[in-house]
Formats: structure tokens, C-alpha cells, sequence
């Protein structure tokens, strides 16, 4: 079967060979329905109907595992999935549970005046009225030097990291 081509070439050609059907569009999308049920269009995007299943997409896609460690995204018919740059930059679901690996991670969540939480690689604050220092908010701020204000808008309790010191400011520290 053949579409408009100019000049002869692929685009526009539907080619029957066996189990196979090749479709071009401007490259090829081959459909093998006989021996592994994929889709594949170019070694980009695989649509595999075999086993459980999976849909994968990157450079190599029909070579991309759940497990392994190639670029790319994939999602098996199990419902597991991995969506990978790198050994540093991943997210990753499997029967082992969730893995997530980040050089610069950012997490806000929850609504201002309501509550809030926020976590990144160098601060941990919660409160009703987000901290984003240790003498601003209202609720808890941790940053990476040590525990700071616990109440609002006042530092009145520091855990200094850099030599385990506790300073109350209102005095009390009983045990």
C-alpha cells in the first residue's frame, strides 16, 4: 500500500512483511504483532504488549528496565515505573518500594495561613505561617546549621550543631 511520496521514498508507505507492518511517517513505526505485540516507533518510544506489558521512552527504549539503570522513562503493567537521568537524579517504584534520588531537591506542600510544610537540601520547616529563618513564621525551622525557633516570630530555643549547645531563652531546661 502506498500513500503520497515524493520522489519515491517512504513517507506515506504502510509495507506488510510477514507479522510486521511497517508504517512510515517520516520514520518508521513498526508494529509486530505476531511475535511480541510492540509498538515501536524508531528505538524512541516502545509500546510492548508481551508479559505484563510496559511502555517505555528514551534513547534505547526496548533496552529500558524498571531495575536497570538506563535513561528514560518506563511504566510495566505491574505498575511499576522509573523515570531516570541518572545514578543521582531518579524516581523509581518497585515490589521493593518507592526510591527517589535528587542533587537539588524542593518539596512545598499545604496552604499559607493553613499549614505548611517545606523540605529541601538545606532547610525542614512546618508551621501555620511557613518559617523561612529562624526569626520569621510561626511554627518550627530547621536548617542545616541547627534547630531554630519554635514559637512565632522569636528564636527562644537554638540546638547549636556546631557544639551541641542548648540555649532557652525564656531559662527553664529541666530533666
Amino acid at each position: 500500500m502506498y500513500g503520497n511520496s515524493a520522489g519515491g521514498g517512504t513517507t506515506g508507505k504502510i509495507i506488510l512483511r510477514g507479522s510486521q507492518a511497517l508504517i512510515y511517517a517520516g520514520t518508521a513505526v513498526v508494529i509486530d504483532g505476531a511475535s511480541t505485540g510492540a509498538i515501536k516507533v524508531s528505538t524512541t518510544l516502545l509500546l510492548d504488549g508481551a508479559s505484563t506489558g510496559k511502555i517505555a521512552l528514551g534513547a534505547s527504549a526496548s533496552a529500558i528496565t524498571v531495575a536497570g539503570t538506563e535513561a528514560g522513562f518506563i511504566v510495566d503493567g505491574s505498575g511499576y515505573f522509573k523515570l531516570y537521568q541518572n545514578a543521582t537524579n531518579y524516581i523509581r517504584y518497585n515490589a521493593s518500594g518507592l526510591d527517589i534520588k535528587s542533587t537539588t531537591f524542593d518539596l512545598l506542600a499545604g496552604t499559607a495561613g493553613a499549614g505548611q510544610i517545606a523540605l529541601n537540601t538545606t532547610r525542614f520547616a512546618i508551621g501555620s505561617t511557613l518559617p523561612t529563618a529562624a526569626n520569621s513564621g510561626t511554627g518550627i525551622f530547621i536548617n542545616n546549621t541547627g534547630i531554630y525557633g519554635l514559637s512565632s516570630n522569636t528564636q527562644n530555643f537554638i540546638l547549636s550543631a556546631a557544639n551541641g549547645q542548648i540555649t532557652a531563652n525564656a531559662g527553664i531546661i529541666a530533666g
